[in-house]
């Protein structure tokens, strides 16, 4: 059996890694898991957000676990930070789940976009 690749949970907006603590706790008997803060969060709150600094944090936390190829889980904020992991280092990443976060509507979509914030 190949062996499971490592777990990056990514917090949202104005919360921590501390936010991942009840599936560390599940998921740390067989996979390991990575919850660093984010630029501007708790223990990096005085460090200036930005995504290049934010991916930054998700490297190190990666490099300091000494873990290849992971699969990246990002929340709300998380989940941008995770996209443009997927974009500048696609290398570190196995796989990607993301929530609450989405790509900038164009063409069409955008449309339809607008369209529901005008009804609304």
């Amino acid at each position: 059996m190949a062996p499971r690749p490592p777990l990056l949970f990514l917090h949202g907006v104005r919360l921590s890694g501390a936010m991942w603590e009840p599936q560390r706790r599940k998921l740390a008997g067989e996979f390991t898991v990575l919850t660093p803060d984010l630029p501007g969060h708790r223990t990096l709150r005085r460090e200036r957000f930005t995504f290049d600094a934010a991916v930054g944090a998700a490297r190190r936390a990666l490099d300091e676990a000494e873990a290849g190829g992971c699969v990246v889980v990002g929340l709300s904020l998380g989940g941008y930070v995770a996209m443009e992991m997927l974009r500048v280092c696609p290398e570190r990443l196995r796989g990607a789940v993301l929530s609450g976060c989405t790509r900038e509507p164009t063409g069409v979509s955008a449309r339809v976009h607008d369209l529901v914030a005008w009804l609304s």
